[in-house]
C-alpha cells in the first residue's frame, strides 16, 4: 500500500502517448456476461500454485513468474449490493457515540496565535528543509488578518446532509479537537480523536523521492505499546457496534504513526477491513487506480466509491475510523457459477497488457511486464441502468512490474489490473464510470 491515508484517493493516471493500437480485440469486454450464466451445484477452480512463462508480442515482453492465490471458497456467487445512505438521525447517533453529549461546531478558523505558533514551530523543527521553512512565511502573512479569537458556529447536521458534506469539530478539555467528517453523497464518514493528526504507514512514504518523507522514516522503528491482538479486538468491537462483523474481514494490518504536522504523537496499528463472502474477499490498497489510453475502457467500473473501513488503534484505544462506500447485500443473483478456465485467463491477461503497454511513441523501447502475483478475490461493480446498486462478483487482481526505456533512461512502475473472473474481461472496480470518463477525456484533450 502506498500514498497518503486520506478520506478520498488521489486519482492516479499514468499514460504514455500512443503510437498505434493492435488490430485484434484484446479482451472480450461484455456488458451482458450474466446472460449466458448457468448455476452449478458444485464447482472447484483448477489453477496451479505458481505459473511461469515468457512471451513476447507486439514489442512487449511478458514474463509470468507469479504466485497464483486461490482461496478455498464455498462457492463462486454473484450478489446484489445496495449502497447505504445515512439519515440525519444516524449521523447524530454516530457523533454521540464517539463524543457523548458533545458540543459540535463547524471547523473553526485559524486564529492569529495559532498561525504564529505554527510558523515558529516549523522554523525550530529539524524535520523541514530550509527551503520548506522559507515557504511557510505565508503563515505570518495570514496571521496579520486572522481573528484574535474563533467564533463558535454550531454544526448543522441537516445542512451538511443537504449540501453533501460537512466537518464537525468538538473541543476537548486539553485544547485539542475531535473531528467527524461526513460525505452523504458518497456514504463516507470519518472520526478522528485529534483533528490535527494524520495517520501514516511506512509504505506510504517515498524517502527516495521526497526529503519530507525521509525525515519520517526512522519514526517507524519504534514499536507500538499496544499489541496486534489488542488492536484487532478494539477494531472488531467497533465493527460489531456497526453490525458489520458478518460481512467484513481483516484485509491488511500495518504499523502506523499519528502525526501532528511532522511530529509523531502516537504509535499504533492501522487495519483495513473489506467485504468477504463465501471464502473470497475484496482487495484494497491505497494506490488508487490507473487507466490506459491505448486500452478500450473497462467493461464495468465501481457503482460508487470503493468500499472499505480503515481503523487506527493506539494504546488509548480507537483513535481514527475511516468508512467509505458501504453497501448492504440484498439478494443472491447466482449461488454458484463457473469461472473462466485458467489457461484462457492467462491469454486474456496477455492481450490486455499488450493493449496497455505495447504501443507507444518510437522513443519508448524495451517495454517489459513482470507479473508477480495473480489473486482471486471479489469486486463490487455497477449494474447497468440500476443506480444505487452493484454486483459483488469473483475477480482476479494481477500485480506486476512495468519497465520501459525512454531515450536511454529506464523507468519502472508497479501496477495492477483487475479482471472479471467469469469471462476474463477488463474491469475497474476501484473507481466510478464518471471518474474514468473525466480522466480519459481530460487527458485526450491535452494530447
Amino acid at each position: 500500500m502506498k500514498k497518503c491515508f486520506v478520506i478520498y484517493f488521489a486519482l492516479i493516471f499514468f499514460i504514455i502517448g500512443c503510437q498505434k493500437t493492435p488490430a485484434e480485440e484484446a479482451v472480450r469486454s461484455r456488458e451482458d456476461f450474466l446472460a449466458d450464466l448457468k448455476e452449478v451445484s458444485s464447482y472447484s477452480y483448477d489453477a496451479p500454485a505458481r505459473f511461469s512463462e515468457l512471451d513476447k508480442q507486439n514489442r512487449l515482453s511478458i514474463t509470468f513468474n507469479a504466485d497464483i492465490v486461490v482461496p478455498e471458497a464455498k462457492c463462486y456467487s454473484i450478489t446484489e449490493v445496495k449502497q447505504i445512505s445515512y439519515t440525519e438521525e444516524q449521523y447524530r447517533d454516530m457523533m454521540n457515540f464517539f463524543c457523548p453529549d458533545a458540543e459540535w461546531i463547524e471547523e473553526p478558523p485559524k486564529i492569529k496565535e495559532e498561525l504564529i505558533e505554527q510558523y515558529y514551530r516549523i522554523q525550530m523543527s529539524d524535520r523541514f528543509t530550509q527551503k520548506e521553512k522559507n515557504e511557510y512565511a505565508y503563515l505570518l502573512e495570514m496571521a496579520e488578518t486572522a481573528p484574535e479569537t474563533a467564533e463558535k458556529k454550531p454544526f448543522d447536521v441537516k445542512k451538511a446532509v443537504e449540501e453533501g458534506s460537512g466537518s464537525a469539530w468538538s473541543l476537548h478539555p486539553d485544547g485539542t479537537y475531535v473531528s467527524f467528517f461526513l460525505r452523504p453523497r458518497t456514504g463516507a464518514w470519518q472520526y478522528t480523536k485529534n483533528a490535527a493528526v494524520s495517520v501514516l504507514q511506512k509504505d506510504f512514504l517515498q524517502p527516495e523521492y521526497t526529503e519530507s518523507d525521509a525525515f519520517l522514516i526512522d519514526d517507524f522503528e519504534k514499536e507500538p505499546s499496544v499489541s496486534k491482538k489488542e488492536a484487532i479486538e478494539t477494531a472488531v468491537e467497533a465493527l460489531e457496534r456497526m453490525g458489520l462483523t458478518d460481512e467484513f474481514a481483516l484485509h491488511d494490518m500495518e504499523k502506523a504513526v499519528a502525526y501532528d504536522g511532522r511530529d509523531p504523537v502516537s504509535w499504533g496499528w492501522q487495519m483495513v477491513f473489506t467485504r468477504a463472502h463465501g471464502g473470497l474477499q475484496v482487495f484494497f490498497d491505497f494506490d488508487g487506480w490507473t487507466t490506459w489510453q491505448n486500452s478500450p475502457p473497462p467493461a464495468y467500473s465501481a457503482p460508487w466509491d470503493r468500499e472499505m473501513i480503515a481503523i487506527f488503534v493506539d494504546d488509548s484505544g480507537l483513535y481514527k475510523i475511516d468508512v467509505r462506500g458501504l453497501g448492504e447485500e440484498t439478494k443472491t443473483l447466482y449461488e454458484n457459477v463457473e469461472l473462466l478456465p485458467f489457461d484462457k485467463l492467462i491469454e486474456r491477461i496477455k492481450r490486455q497488457l499488450i493493449y496497455q503497454h505495447a504501443f507507444h511513441e518510437d522513443n519508448i523501447t524495451e517495454q517489459a511486464v513482470l507479473i508477480e502475483t495473480i489473486n482471486l478475490g471479489l469486486s463490487v461493480i455497477n449494474i447497468k441502468n440500476k443506480p444505487g446498486y452493484g454486483m459483488l462478483i469473483p475477480s482476479w487482481t494481477v500485480y506486476y512490474l512495468f519497465t520501459y526505456n525512454e531515450s536511454g533512461v529506464e523507468y519502472s512502475f508497479r501496477c495492477s489490473t483487475v479482471f472479471n473472473a467469469i469471462d476474463g474481461s477488463y474491469i475497474e472496480p476501484r473507481t466510478t464510470a464518471d471518474n474514468l470518463m473525466f480522466t480519459r477525456d481530460s487527458t485526450l484533450l491535452s494530447q
